[in-house]
């Protein structure tokens, strides 16, 4: 009898130390914890080819996070966050500020980029190269799924029309 009881015991105990270690290691992750590695840029892409794989590399990046409301900072992508920092050095290095003399941009504010999150929602937005008159001028994402040149609606913090 004494047996059983040890037995249903340490059957219990067991029980409840997996239990809790479940609950504790089921915290959300941090943006830089998620399961997402910043895919490598192919060569011989234009540079706002650059800038729309960066843009993709950033919606895949969203779709995996519970936590839209840290992928920006300030009105910029943020930087607290490795994998977001290179994405947004992408979009910066190949953004064309000035063709003659051939000049590029150093941060997010020079690139026009601008980044706005909130608990649900998010929205990037960044102009493109003038490379051709057939070129996007901006290019502009969404939490609904939209990409292209599109504005950027600030107030409800998605692509405009």
């Amino acid at each position: 009898m004494k047996k059983r009881i040890l037995y249903i015991a340490s059957v219990i105990l067991i029980l409840l130390v997996v239990i809790l270690f479940r609950f504790q290691t089921t915290k959300e992750p941090t943006i830089d914890e998620l399961l997402f590695e910043v895919p490598e840029m192919e060569e011989g892409l234009s540079r706002n080819e650059k800038i729309k794989f960066s843009f993709d590399s950033f919606i895949s990046f969203a779709k995996k996070t519970n936590s839209p409301e840290n992928l920006c900072k300030g009105g910029f992508i943020n930087f607290d966050s490795n994998k977001l920092k290179k994405i947004a050095d992408e979009i910066v290095s190949n953004r064309v500020i000035s063709p003659y003399p051939l000049e590029f941009a150093s941060n997010q504010d020079e690139a026009g980029i601008t980044c706005l999150s909130d608990k649900k929602k998010w929205v990037l937005f960044s102009p493109l190269n003038k490379e051709d008159e057939s070129e996007l001028n901006y290019l502009c994402a969404d939490y609904t799924g939209r990409k292209g040149n599109f504005s950027l609606d600030r107030e409800n913090v998605k692509c405009g029309n």
